[in-house]
Parts: structure tokens; C-alpha cells; sequence
């Protein structure tokens, strides 16, 4: 059992998807324990609540179990589940009607630095998001968070959002300069 859990962890997202695709319940479950942070970080910001963002990651697992076979390796495996994830957040704003909100963002890696500075730049990182959130409109906003927090390529942002390559970029040019305005205002 440990030699095939170590096996798994050298394939990739998609390769793992494939072997879910034939059955393979462990590939799933490496996928859930690789992305479960990224989503509930991304659903968080979306729904501004945990519980809510929680219960979205959940759906988006589910629905992607689900809906396996149809999962096309021409994409990567996290464009496609991000694309379930902004579905149901979708789905989730409409019904609750709830602007979405950046609080308790998720875990951030910072190796070198001691507890204080990662306190120090995480709380800058959360300011930020805060402030884009409030300042950007929502397509704008996810594009940024798509790219910067997910460190998305500009195709698969495209993908997750329905939009084409070059709305993407005009939309993270926008985003940006409407950033670097807010910013340089409060300097």
C-alpha cells in the first residue's frame, strides 16, 4: 500500500486523472490531498465564509468524480476542476446572493523566513486580495487570482472563465493598472 501511495505521488494531475478514469479510487484520493488547500483557498475568497467554502470544495470533488470520464487530458487537470469550482461558486453567489469576501486565506509557504515575517507577509498578502476584491470588478479580480495566487497560465484562465486568451490579457492589464492606481493613492 505505502509503494503504491509513493508511485502515485510521482505521476502527474493528469495521469492520476487518467487512472481514475479506469478506477483507480488511491488516484483520486492523491488528487483530493493535492488540491483540497488550493480550492478551499480560491472557494474561500469567493463565498467569504469557511463553512461555505468547505461545503463547495466538497461538491467540486464530487462532481469531478463524477463527471471523470469526462475529463479531456488535452487540458490540465486543475483547469478543468477549477472550472467545476467556479461553476458551483457561480451557482453558490447567485443563490445566497452573498458577495464574496478574502478572509482566513489558506496556508502560505514561506521557508526561509521566521514566524513573524510570515505573519508579516501573509497579512500584506491578505490586504492586497482585500483590496482587489473591493477595488476591481469580479471579472477582473478572479483573472488576477487565477493568475497570481494560482500562478495560471493565461489559456487555462481563459478556459475557467469562458473567455478568450486576449480578453484574459486585456482584463489583467486593466486589473493591474486599476491596482497600481488604488495602490499608489494610498502611498
Amino acid at each position: 500500500m505505502a509503494d503504491l501511495q509513493n508511485d502515485l505521488k510521482l505521476l502527474t494531475n493528469e495521469q492520476l486523472a487518467a487512472k481514475v478514469q479506469i478506477g483507480c479510487k488511491d488516484s483520486f484520493s492523491e488528487l483530493v490531498l493535492r488540491l483540497d488547500n488550493r480550492l478551499l483557498s480560491f472557494l474561500l475568497a469567493r463565498t467569504g465564509k469557511l463553512e461555505d467554502a468547505e461545503d463547495l470544495v466538497q461538491e467540486t470533488f464530487a462532481k469531478a468524480y463524477k463527471n471523470i470520464k469526462k475529463f479531456n487530458d488535452r487540458w490540465k487537470f486543475t483547469t478543468w476542476i477549477f472550472t467545476i469550482a467556479v461553476r458551483l461558486a457561480n451557482s453558490h453567489y447567485r443563490r445566497r446572493k452573498t458577495a464574496y469576501n478574502i478572509e482566513d486565506i489558506g496556508d502560505f509557504e514561506h521557508k526561509a523566513d521566521g514566524p513573524e515575517r510570515i505573519v508579516a507577509k501573509q497579512q500584506q498578502w491578505e490586504n492586497i486580495w482585500l483590496l482587489a476584491q473591493k477595488t476591481l470588478s469580479r471579472n477582473q479580480y478572479q483573472s488576477l487570482w487565477f493568475k497570481y495566487a494560482e500562478d495560471l497560465p493565461i489559456k487555462d484562465i481563459a478556459k475557467i472563465l469562458g473567455k478568450s486568451k486576449v480578453n484574459i490579457k486585456v482584463t489583467l492589464f486593466r486589473a493591474r493598472n486599476n491596482m497600481a492606481n488604488v495602490l499608489a493613492d494610498k502611498i
